[in-house]
C-alpha cells in the first residue's frame, strides 16, 4: 500500500511513501529531557548497537530508549538513510519525572 499526503486545497503531493517502512515510534518527554522508544531489533534493522549510543541512553528488556541530545539523533539518520523517510514520532509528555530515568543504562 502507498500513501500520499497532499495539501487539501490544492492536491499537491507533499510525501508519498510506502507503508512498509512507516513506522510510529514514542518519544517520551518530561520537564527536563527526553527519550525515543526503540528495539533492539530496530537498531539491528538500521545498523546500530549499543557501542553506537551514550551512557546517557536506557534499557528495559528489548526495548531501549535513546537520549535526545545525540543518541536519537543518530537513530532517526540511520532510519533515513535506510528507508529515505523519518519515523512518525507519538509525543507522550509527563510533568513529572519520567519513568525511564529509574532505569538501568544501556551497556557500553
Amino acid at each position: 500500500m502507498t500513501i500520499t499526503i497532499s495539501k487539501a486545497n490544492t492536491g499537491e503531493v507533499l510525501a508519498s511513501y510506502s507503508d512498509r517502512y512507516h513506522m510510529t515510534l514514542t518519544y517520551h518527554q518530561d520537564p527536563g529531557h527526553g527519550w525515543l522508544e526503540v528495539t533492539d531489533g530496530m537498531l539491528a534493522d538500521v545498523g546500530l548497537g549499543y557501542l553506537d549510543f551514550t551512557r546517557y541512553s536506557y534499557k528495559d528488556g528489548h526495548r531501549l530508549y535513546l537520549e535526545e541530545d545525540c543518541d536519537m539523533g543518530k537513530f532517526m539518520f540511520a532510519y533515513m538513510a535506510k528507508y529515505g523517510i523519518d519515523p512518525v514520532l507519538k509525543e507522550e509528555y509527563r510533568h513529572e519525572d519520567c519513568f525511564i530515568r529509574s532505569l538501568p543504562r544501556i551497556p557500553i
